[in-house]
């Protein structure tokens, strides 16, 4: 068994300075935002080609998509996010790539498509800090009231809360670093 409570000033210390790490890469950067967030559309498509991740995004540029983000998900296969597009959009999109390749029809395969409006992500976010808010009051009162028996049971209840701050701040912060070095998205 290992001894966290004699170790606690060393986690105390790997704890502190993983959220001064995050809130530094924080404020460098933020968070990457996916679609959810921020709005947009992402398109999965296999293409029945040998083209790579370089081509299929110098093709989007050619048709008017520089902003697309190409991802490779396998053997020809490829995610692309873009700003938000509509389904007319995504079908010039898709001409646009098989003119551009030389494809057929079927050597072009949509796996995937999802829109997300600035307004919906703006909701999103704003639903989200909401039910966070709501669950800190009910588990405030849920420890509160389990441990009513015990000398300052609003005590228990306050540090519940100051561990699930705490637990958000590691986590935002791993996001903020990974976001940075390895332009991973939430």
């Amino acid at each position: 068994m290992y001894d966290f409570v004699g170790k606690r000033q060393w986690l105390f210390f790997l704890s502190a300075i993983l959220i001064i790490a995050g809130v530094v890469f924080f404020s460098l950067g933020g968070l990457k935002l996916g679609i959810e967030f921020q709005g947009g559309s992402t398109l999965r498509l296999g293409i029945d080609a040998d083209v790579d991740q370089g081509e299929v995004s110098a093709a989007l540029s050619k048709i008017g998509h520089d902003d697309a983000i190409v991802q490779t998900l396998g053997d020809n296969a490829f995610f692309i996010r873009t700003r938000e597009i509509t389904n007319d959009e995504k079908l010039e999109l898709e001409a646009g790539l098989r003119e551009e390749f030389g494809l057929e029809e079927e050597q072009l395969d949509e796996q995937g498509f999802h829109s997300v409006t600035p307004i919906i992500a703006q909701e999103t976010i704003r639903n989200a800090a909401i039910a966070v808010a709501a669950a800190a009051v009910v588990i405030l009162f849920y420890v509160t009231f389990t441990f009513r028996k015990m000398p300052n049971p609003f005590r228990y209840g306050t540090c519940a809360i100051i561990a699930l701050i705490h637990d958000v701040c590691i986590t935002i912060g791993i996001f903020s670093i990974l976001g940075w070095a390895l332009d991973w998205e939430v």
